[in-house]
């Protein structure tokens, strides 16, 4: 870790937003909230009053402990539901720039 300039180790912090994690682990967005959801990553909203909703931190430790305890390769099984995934979503992009190729002509 690197030092500042008084020489010592900055202290790193126990809780940040979702944006922070987000960024700062490039972990997407769903990810955090479905580990959230699962259990796997704690968080706390704070801030709540009647008139605001509050926001969201994460405890960054358990950050840590879903990212040691995820996988480090993927299976073969996800390999291929992702790829299949993939596929998917071109073909409906092709499907979707054909249908607005024949819009504009019928526009005409």
């Amino acid at each position: 870790m690197s030092k500042n300039a008084e020489g010592q180790s900055p202290t790193r912090p126990v809780w940040g937003t979702v944006h922070y994690v987000e960024h700062g682990y490039s972990l997407p967005r769903t990810t955090i909230y479905q580990g959230i959801k699962d259990g796997l990553i704690e968080s706390r909203v704070v801030g709540v009053t009647p008139d605001k909703r509050g926001r969201r931190v994460i405890r960054l430790e358990s950050v840590d402990e879903f990212i040691r305890r995820s996988p480090s390769q993927s299976s073969s099984k996800m390999r291929r539901a992702m790829a299949k995934l993939a596929k998917a979503s071109v073909v409906s992009k092709r499907i979707a720039k054909l249908s607005r190729r024949r819009g504009k002509r019928g526009a005409r």
